[in-house]
């Protein structure tokens, strides 16, 4: 119910933004334009406007046109074809997150390298990657922070390896890298939140420090709105919480999204009925 209401709630809110903009095309793109499946888990956009587009079976990058496949039988450097993460770096490079912590990066000549962490001949699961306010990526991983060493020759490798990465040391961090969170969740250029079932950790990458966490409970994220607040569902019955540190002084938009809440909760209810 309440990943239905954080969909119905930032549809609308998109809805909003888009008040007032002029020249706006949408494309409804599915696995008859050539999409791979329909399962689409995460998008990013490289330098030159495609769209990559990862899926539960399948990588696809969208050209505007076409769309271009990619599966792990044709590219094993990609390791799996279930796709859980994209992301694009300041040197148009592609990094894609598959399942059981793979990682892949594909070089702005679209060259494929298989990326694996080994330490003590203990594979590191990559959890996430995190886009620093350089444009740089952040692996997230089970054993720490790591960043790709700005000097490593790329091009030269298939597969790369714990010596072309450098480990990021974020103080106050070292005991919740093994912790279980169900998101992980850009807040701003600097910093970012770890959302567990009842708690966020807000770390700030640009001073590479813990700085605070909120005890919440049962409380998914919702998207920044304006650039000014970050939200949280929480709570039976469902009431917002804003994430802003300091809490916002207007209560305007935490009414307006209230009242959305209690719409879609008395739709559901009458539903339920039927």
């Amino acid at each position: 119910m309440i990943k239905k209401l954080i969909v119905h709630i930032s549809l609308l809110i998109s809805c909003l933004s888009l008040q007032g903009q002029s020249n706006i095309t949408f494309r409804h793109l599915n696995t008859s334009d050539g999409l791979s499946y329909l399962g689409v888990v995460d998008m990013c956009t490289d330098k030159k406007g495609n769209l990559w587009i990862g899926t539960g079976n399948g990588l696809n990058m969208y050209n505007g046109k076409t769309v271009e496949k990619y599966f792990a039988t044709e590219y094993p450097q990609l390791q799996s074809s279930n796709i859980v993460h994209v992301a694009c770096d300041s040197n148009n490079r592609i990094w894609v997150l598959t399942v059981n912590g793979n990682l892949t990066i594909i070089d702005e000549k679209r060259k494929f390298h298989r990326v694996g962490l080994y330490e003590d001949s203990t594979f590191i699961k990559t959890r996430w990657i995190l886009e620093s306010q350089q444009g740089n990526l952040i692996l997230f991983t089970s054993n720490g922070h790591y960043m790709l060493t700005p000097d490593a020759p790329l091009n030269t490798y298939d597969s790369l390896s714990m010596s072309q990465f450098t480990k990021l040391e974020i103080k106050g961090l070292d005991s919740l890298h093994q912790m279980f969170y169900k998101q992980v969740f850009y807040y701003d250029d600097d910093h970012y939140l770890f959302a567990k079932e009842d708690a966020f950790y807000k770390v700030n990458y640009k001073t590479r420090a813990f700085e605070q966490n909120m005890t919440l409970r049962i409380a998914p994220c919702l998207p920044k709105w304006k650039g000014i607040h970050s939200w949280s569902l929480t709570g039976s019955p469902v009431k917002l919480r804003s994430l802003t540190w300091p809490p916002p002084r207007s209560p305007i938009l935490l009414e307006i999204l209230q009242i959305i809440i209690k719409y879609l909760l008395i739709q559901r209810s009458a539903l339920r009925k039927k």
